[in-house]
């Protein structure tokens, strides 16, 4: 996206917390979305994988606009994109809400993506290019709030407001926020802020882009159709895959020969910038595919109602708020950051593990302390993991450097959820097979004659159920593993310190 020099830096608090808020909205968007995913199919009669077109199609638009978003920012200037991307926002929130089938819902995130799919890489870039050095550790803190805050109180509010109004009230609840933001930005950034007088929207190299969004969306109709083709043989999916990877690569060429081009690759091969964006890309696949299996397991296979999986989700969040606000204070006293990671990956081991080994009957309680682990992965990992991935790009690149980062996380957010449906789909056909005529009451039987009671805390009586729970222990035994193998290769690698 280049950095405009000639523009003199500006700072304040509302242009701060103006900045946060806008990126807030994008992110809570997205967090009620996923945690409303079973809700929002009834309301609209959709299947499952209707439901995972609609996003399919905010993804591959939110990583077009990631793509080209340098160029729009140089066009027309910060004031003008961000102001723009939330009016845009707003407008096809409200679209979203007025939706009553798969169609009409998928072009309508569609146009919210063309307005919020942007909002998380504008903000950040932003802040590291255009806010004083000497204001930018407290602007980070703000922003921070803004990632963080909004989105724990999602699950809650998504729970109780679909109580109250119905799937659609979760499309209007960002809105108050994307207008906070704009009321705060309008007036304290410059008309022209960041515009660049010789760049055009003819500028674009439309082929080249083209080409490359055909290949995202090949790669991620692939990693869709697996998590829906798995069992029935995968077919096409080989044949998208290398399409998509072809296209993909063709497009790296492209952009390294490029006089004026979109990511500026050829000078990303930083050491520490590919090391962060390894842990990047594997924190995104843990946390997707968690976002997906948890809910799956609360209410599906233990039987809490949404509300209560809102309220646990919540509080567990806010809990990881305190984390960070703690690791503001404290950090500055370690020299190295790795050991707050190496803290978080071990909390996401213990998470993954002790959700395998939870009863069938656990209670509330128990179930949050464990969450409350994932909660300090979330926060003590990509905080530290931020600043060591980019301390060593300079201001000029960092901007393609964030952008290539924000794209590898909306492609490893599609690839989580198919690998998490794939497990859990998985498992628990071998655990239905597992389980032959008369296995269910035999099994019963004796652990009653045991215990002195049928109602084991260990066995549910419907089979689909007591399948779901081991399938879903079973990815949580995986996530827990997963967690620390990462650590294993934190510790032995010399880059991030």
């Amino acid at each position: 996206m280049g950095v405009v020099n000639h523009n003199p830096s500006v700072a304040g608090k509302s242009l701060m917390v103006g900045v946060a808020l806008a990126v807030a909205a994008e992110l809570f968007e997205n967090q009620l979305f996923v945690f409303s995913a079973a809700q929002i199919q009834a309301g609209i009669h959709a299947s499952q994988f209707e439901y995972s077109m609609i996003a399919l199609a905010y993804a591959v638009t939110a990583i077009c606009m990631i793509f080209t978003q340098g160029h729009w920012v140089r066009t027309w200037g910060y004031r003008r994109f961000l102001i723009g991307s939330l009016v845009w926002f707003c407008l096809a929130s409200l679209l979203c809400l007025c939706a009553t089938n798969a169609w009409q819902l998928g072009a309508a995130r569609v146009l919210q993506a063309l307005g919020g799919g942007t909002l998380f890489t504008t903000t950040r870039v932003f802040l590291q290019t255009h806010i004083p050095i000497k204001k930018r550790a407290q602007a980070v803190r703000i922003y921070l709030m803004g990632v963080f805050g909004p989105s724990a109180l999602a699950p809650l509010l998504a729970s109780s407001s679909i109580q109250l109004w119905g799937w659609q009230a979760i499309f209007f609840i960002p809105v108050p926020l994307a207008l906070l933001a704009l009321l705060l930005l309008w007036p304290t950034l410059p008309p022209r802020y960041g515009k660049v007088a010789e760049v055009s929207p003819a500028d674009l190299p439309l082929t080249s882009i083209g080409l490359v969004m055909l290949g995202i969306f090949s790669i991620q109709l692939a990693l869709t159709e697996w998590r829906f083709n798995y069992f029935s043989g995968l077919g096409h999916i080989p044949l998208l895959l290398m399409v998509g990877i072809g296209l993909a690569w063709y497009f790296v060429w492209h952009q390294t020969r490029h006089p004026q081009p979109l990511l500026r690759l050829h000078e990303l091969g930083n050491a520490s910038y590919l090391m962060g964006l390894f842990f990047y890309f594997w924190y995104y696949l843990l946390s997707n595919s968690n976002a997906y299996v948890f809910p799956l397991f609360l209410e599906k296979a233990l039987g809490y109602s949404f509300i209560s999986a809102g309220l646990l989700l919540t509080i567990t969040s806010l809990f990881g708020l305190l984390v960070m606000l703690a690791y503001f204070r404290y950090s500055s006293r370690l020299s190295s950051k790795r050991p707050f990671m190496v803290f978080a990956l071990i909390a996401m081991s213990v998470y993954g593990v002790g959700m395998a080994l939870l009863p069938a009957d656990a209670s509330m309680f128990d179930i949050g302390l464990l969450t409350a682990m994932r909660s300090v992965f979330t926060v003590l990992l990509v905080i530290p993991l931020a600043g060591l991935t980019f301390a060593e790009l300079d201001e000029d690149i960092f901007a393609h450097g964030y952008q290539t980062k924000n794209i590898l996380r909306q492609i490893s957010a599609t690839l989580a959820v198919s690998v998490g449906a794939v497990m859990v789909e998985n498992q628990q056909l071998q655990h239905s097979v597992a389980a032959k005529p008369g296995f269910w009451s035999s099994l019963q039987l004796q652990i009653g004659n045991i215990t002195g009671h049928v109602d084991s805390v260990w066995v549910i009586s419907d089979p689909y159920r007591h399948a779901l729970y081991l399938a879903c222990g079973d990815v949580f035994r995986w996530q827990g593993m997963a967690a620390l193998a990462i650590l294993l290769i934190l510790l032995k690698q010399k880059r991030l310190r």
